[in-house]
């Protein structure tokens, strides 16, 4: 029943590509795509790989800070199969970062704990580094913030506060976070997981705080990722003859961020990033065709290039990727209630 759930969205979100191609002068979008650039969509295919090494190269910091020191190729193999499991498992990265951690206990000898407590951080500061992404490009463009940036720029902030609070004081911001999880009107549920979450980042950041370059160099690595991607897609708009500012790309590559790791349901999130993003790049003043085609040969670029990629680690180290051992698991929630 999943199964034709999960084909029944997949066809949905092809039948959302078409229409985005459909209704958005279909004979424009033909013309401008025909005359892409080669050079500058390999130059994007480029941008996009050194991105994905980049994501890899920033969790091999939080690793070398734990006192490890894994093999480079292999923090990056176990990065690109979390790229893998988000693509094709849609469920807001926790199948990929399922996969991360039991590659990293399996094949790398990391202990249980310490993996989930390195892939927390890195998705922390891959929220962190995304949010100070945004408000930067709304900052250059010089757009004045409405009520959605306003609320990024609320939680940015926040973010950085309980970054720094919890990475000098873990145990004191558990027992506060927990207290203000107490008094909310939220399901028993959702509250134990969120202390839980919250719980995970401060263990984490209490493991790494003594090794701050290698933070600091994560931290870099992830605003870099962040960055690559974005010039990928300006790559592609300049390969369309047209001109667009890295600003304005910064200012709408978070929209292509967050619909990416949204959990719709839908493989890649296929037809929901594309009828998002070309109505973004619309809305802030892109000809209809020219950002029709740049969104469509963008993601056509970047599945094919990330699933090329992904695909061929997972078929060459599946055999490291099984259910980690519920005595493991165990002994995790065990480390976590002792801290």
């Amino acid at each position: 029943m999943k199964r034709r759930w999960r084909m029944l969205l997949l066809m949905a979100g092809v039948a959302a590509v078409v229409a985005v191609f459909y209704f958005n002068n279909p004979a424009g979008v033909i013309e401008v795509a025909e005359r892409a650039n080669p050079g500058l969509l390999v130059l994007a295919v480029g941008l996009e790989i050194f991105s994905m090494l980049l994501f890899g190269a920033a969790w091999h910091e939080l690793l070398r800070a734990l006192s490890l020191f894994p093999k480079p190729s292999d923090s990056i193999k176990a990065s690109l199969l979390s790229i893998f499991g988000d693509i094709t498992i849609p469920s807001a990265s926790i199948s990929g970062e399922f996969m991360r951690v039991a590659y990293a206990r399996n094949k790398m000898s990391i202990p249980t704990h310490k993996a989930i407590a390195s892939v927390t951080v890195h998705r922390f500061l891959y929220m962190v580094s995304f949010i100070l992404l945004l408000l930067a490009g709304f900052v250059t463009l010089g757009i004045s913030p409405g009520p959605l940036e306003t609320l990024y720029a609320i939680i940015s902030v926040i973010g950085l506060i309980l970054l720094g609070l919890t990475m000098v004081a873990p145990e004191m911001m558990i027992t506060k976070i927990r207290k203000v999880l107490n008094v909310l009107p939220v399901a028993e549920g959702i509250r134990e997981k969120a202390a839980d979450s919250m719980e995970n980042i401060a263990i984490g950041l209490a493991e790494i705080r003594g090794s701050r370059g290698n933070m600091v160099t994560a931290f870099a690595a992830m605003l870099a990722q962040w960055m690559g991607g974005a010039a990928g897609q300006m790559a592609v708009f300049y390969s369309l003859g047209y001109s667009i500012s890295y600003s304005l790309v910064l200012a709408v590559y978070p929209v292509y961020v967050m619909l990416t790791v949204s959990s719709v349901g839908i493989p890649g999130s296929i037809g929901v990033v594309e009828t998002g993003m070309s109505l973004a790049y619309i809305a802030v003043g892109v000809p209809r065709a020219i950002a029709v085609a740049a969104v469509l040969l963008s993601r056509a670029l970047v599945l094919s290039t990330d699933l090329t990629i992904t695909f061929a680690i997972f078929l060459r180290e599946s055999r490291h990727i099984r259910p980690t051992k519920l005595e493991e698991i165990r002994s995790f929630e065990d480390h976590v209630s002792t801290q």
